[in-house]
């Protein structure tokens, strides 16, 4: 007695293939992280380019504070041309990168784009960067311009400090992005932004030594102003362009690096806080 072959049923033969729908398909990898990056900041820049108000906080702002302070100068005794990359850096940092960056960034969450963003295969470092890139290129571009116009054209000479543009706009863009992020919890909506930004605008503005000299201050004054979020950035501007402290001070070897450690603590504090502060109250949804 043989054994019986088996039955194929009808319209089914041994080859048949599985159908599309159960047939394995490889696991979509996320893109990498860079490109995520990249391509959130090209979003930002095209919505910052329709955004008429955006657009003047960024590019027109910082030039119209350069003419509209610009007779503080004699009053601390420096020049215009060593005046205006601190004016640069200290209006960019306030309008281009905490105020404008906390509207997007509110705005977006309004939207539910932030929502949309984390529930898919973004980090949240990689949404942050994202969004801040465009305002943190506007920033140290509008800065190396203005130093390299104080160089060229505002006759301001090339002095041994120069280099330390590279860590007052670095580190002070670092812990004015923290900083931006660490305020969207608190703002409810875009139009709520104009009243949870402005102590951190008019307090370090005040404190910066660009409105008020910090030479006339009272000596507890300067202290806190020592310890501003902005005045650090300003402080190693000044001595890049003149070789001197805000306070008149001419420091070289111990005395340099210790006025450079002290600012660069500074900002770096600033930043550790308001990542600190950000992790604790940022919101990635609407707030009821």
């Amino acid at each position: 007695m043989t054994a019986s072959t088996p039955v194929e049923p009808r319209g089914v033969t041994a080859t048949s293939e599985p159908p599309a729908a159960t047939r394995a398909t490889p696991e979509t990898r996320p893109a990498p992280r860079r490109r995520q990056v990249l391509a959130l900041a090209r979003a930002e820049w095209a919505q910052l380019l329709a955004n008429k108000v955006a657009l003047l906080n960024c590019f027109a702002l910082p030039l119209l504070m350069v003419f509209f302070f610009a007779g503080i100068g004699d009053s601390i005794g420096m020049s215009f041309g060593a005046l205006v990359p601190m004016l640069v850096l200290g209006t960019a940092l306030l309008f281009v990168v905490y105020y404008t960056l906390v509207t997007s960034f509110v705005a977006r969450r309004e939207s539910l784009l932030l929502k949309r963003l984390r529930s898919g295969q973004c980090d949240d470092w990689v949404i942050v960067s994202g969004l801040a890139g465009p305002f943190v290129v506007v920033t140290l571009v509008q800065v190396a311009l203005a130093v390299l116009a104080s160089v060229t054209v505002l006759d301001v000479p090339i002095r041994a400090h120069l280099l330390l543009v590279v860590p007052a706009a670095v580190l002070s863009v670092l812990a004015w992005v923290a900083l931006a992020v660490a305020s969207t919890g608190l703002t409810k909506n875009v139009e709520h932004a104009q009243i949870t930004t402005m102590p951190a605008i008019l307090v370090p503005l005040l404190l910066s030594g660009l409105s008020i000299p910090l030479a006339i201050m009272p000596e507890p004054l300067q202290v806190v102003a020592h310890l501003a979020p902005m005045t650090p950035g300003v402080e190693l501007m000044h001595l890049a362009l003149t070789g001197q402290t805000m306070l008149g001070d001419t420091p070289s070897g111990a005395g340099l690096l210790t006025e450079v450690a002290r600012c660069t603590a500074v900002l770096l504090a600033w930043t550790g806080l308001g990542w600190w502060l950000a992790r604790r109250t940022l919101r990635w949804e609407p707030r009821s």
